[in-house]
């Protein structure tokens, strides 16, 4: 039962690691610079082999499993760690924004005043 739960993960860590290949828009070559680099290195062709020519029933062997997987974690924390970034700069840009918007009517403001004091005392 346990070989069964493990190829199952095993599939499913396969087709989220082709996810992430497709979403990064990455070759083959670059899926394997990308994990050698985060430090689960797995040869190229092995990669294309896994993702496009595994036979229906078969899995990966252990450690290569295990290297996906921790890659395949690893890409989505990375991945929601830019969209964390990404959301504070367009927090900060907007409050920039905001601040610039009161700033200028603070200027317009005070611009208008002292015409309306020359107005009165005529």
């Amino acid at each position: 039962m346990l070989d069964v739960v493990a190829a199952a993960t095993a599939r499913q860590d396969l087709a989220d690691l082709d996810a992430i290949r497709v979403t990064h828009d990455w070759s083959f070559p670059d899926l394997a610079r990308k994990m050698l680099d985060a430090g689960y290195g797995v040869k190229e062709r092995t990669l294309y082999y896994l993702l496009r020519q595994l036979p229906p029933g078969a899995s990966p062997r252990d450690t290569t499993a295990h290297r996906i997987a921790r890659f395949v974690e690893f890409m989505r924390a990375e991945d929601e760690r830019h969209a964390l970034e990404r959301e504070q700069r367009k927090r900060e840009r907007d409050e920039r924004a905001e601040r610039q918007r009161r700033h200028d009517a603070e200027l317009r403001a005070a611009q208008r005043r002292p015409a309306v004091v020359a107005e009165r005392a005529k």
